[in-house]
């Protein structure tokens, strides 16, 4: 079942030469949900990822997430009123509504 969320990396951070492999890399980014419950799964998901891709490498993970992020609204009233401008720059047929569902 799909979740409604948004994981993004805003920079990568490690190395100080193109040619030698860097001992720490620091990856800042945020996590965006529509629910508390959603992000808490996310942020359980999300640092059990991390850790298992960081063992194949035999690396030391170290994941914080900082729960600062505010869940996202999405205002209806607001979308029924850009939605016009939303589907002149996007193109009607590419866009679709969907009702999020909580899992």
């Amino acid at each position: 079942m799909k979740k409604a969320v948004v994981i993004t990396v805003g920079k990568i951070l490690g190395g100080v030469r193109n040619n030698i492999m860097f001992e720490d890399c620091i990856m800042p980014g945020t996590i965006r949900t529509l629910d508390s419950a959603i992000q808490k799964d996310i942020h359980q998901q999300f640092s059990h990822t991390v850790k298992k891709i960081a063992e194949t490498s035999c690396a030391g993970p170290k994941v914080i997430i900082d729960t600062k992020t505010l869940l996202t609204y999405n205002d209806p009233a607001l979308l029924i009123k850009m939605l016009p401008s939303l589907q002149a720059s996007n193109g009607a047929s590419n866009m679709s509504e969907i009702e999020w569902v909580r899992c």
